[in-house]
């Protein structure tokens, strides 16, 4: 008559596994297969303890061979340690830039959801001064991070590669522009500024300059901005002044005035920015000596005053 098949023996999910699920189970068969199985996986994580052994020995070219059976035949974290070391071993003591950078492109195509190897390949895309390629897997490079922060600093990271690297300021304001839609914080602004005043639009470069010092952004040195244009330099000052006024006790921001003050020949208020940076509580012993031997010299050489110069000497040596 007719048998229903959930009142027949079923195979154990272990014997289907090894393939024994049709037929009587011999047991010296299964056990048999079950060593052979065991003696499988121990053999692939031995591969990873046979590299590290090669490589401490300094068999190098030797260590590579057994890391790369290793990431072929391991799996999941494990897998990702072999890639890892592989790459690490072709980067570092062989100083084989090239095959490392073909090592991850590989492993970015064979596991595309993996963000470390699309990072990895930018990071020896740069080394390498693949500026080109670099900058084009910025796109790539968001796909695989969804946190704000974290994105902001990949379109500043691209940005400053078109800035820099490829001269392609318009290419560089689109990648900064992101940054600040995700991070609306000062150094996507002061990156803005300096992409739009190459651009010469000296009204975005002054807004973006302005907005920078309002959200505490350290301001680099004065000629590093560029501010060849007399108007366009008189309005970065004002915005620097506005930065000062706001944050009275910003070392930065003062540090931005004096410097921005000595360019434009205002020696007298730059004196003053000094004195004031001198006079903060967080300025430490050896910085005040050195500002007052700054507000020495400019007494002396700038201004001749000797008698100011000398009291500002004394101060420095106190």
């Amino acid at each position: 008559g007719f048998v229903h098949r959930a009142h027949l023996p079923q195979p154990e999910p272990g014997h289907q596994l090894l393939g024994l699920g049709k037929g009587p189970v011999d047991d010296a068969a299964l056990a048999a297969r079950v060593a052979h199985a065991h003696a499988l996986a121990a053999g692939v994580q031995a591969l990873a303890g046979l590299a590290r052994g090669l490589e401490a020995a300094g068999r190098l070219h030797e260590a590579v061979a057994a890391w790369e059976r290793a990431a072929t035949r391991l799996s999941g974290s494990r897998r990702s340690e072999a890639i890892r070391a592989l790459g690490a071993l072709l980067e570092g003591p062989l100083a084989d830039g090239e095959r490392a950078l073909q090592h991850f492109q590989r492993a970015s195509e064979e596991e595309p959801a993996v963000g470390e190897w699309v990072d990895t390949v930018f990071a020896l895309l740069v080394k390498l001064e693949r500026f080109e390629a670099a900058a084009a897997l910025g796109t790539r490079r968001l796909e695989h991070s969804s946190d704000p922060g974290r994105r902001a600093a990949i379109a500043l990271e691209i940005g400053r590669i078109h800035l820099d690297r490829l001269a392609e300021p318009a290419e560089a304001c689109r990648w900064f522009e992101r940054a600040v839609e995700w991070s609306n914080d000062g150094t996507a602004h002061l990156a803005l500024a300096e992409a739009t005043g190459r651009l010469g639009n000296a009204a975005d470069r002054s807004y973006h300059l302005e907005r920078a010092m309002e959200l505490g952004a350290e301001i680099p040195a004065w000629s590093d901005l560029g501010l060849d244009d007399p108007t366009e330099a008189a309005a970065a000052l004002d915005a620097v002044r506005g930065a000062v006024s706001d944050r009275p006790d910003d070392a930065h921001a003062l540090e931005a005035l004096a410097a921005a003050l000595a360019e434009s020949g205002r020696h007298a208020e730059r004196i003053a920015v000094l004195e004031r940076r001198a006079a903060l509580p967080a300025t430490e012993a050896d910085e005040r000596a050195e500002l007052w031997l700054e507000i020495g010299e400019i007494h002396e050489h700038q201004l001749d005053d000797v008698p100011a110069a000398a009291v500002a000497y004394r101060r420095a040596i106190d």
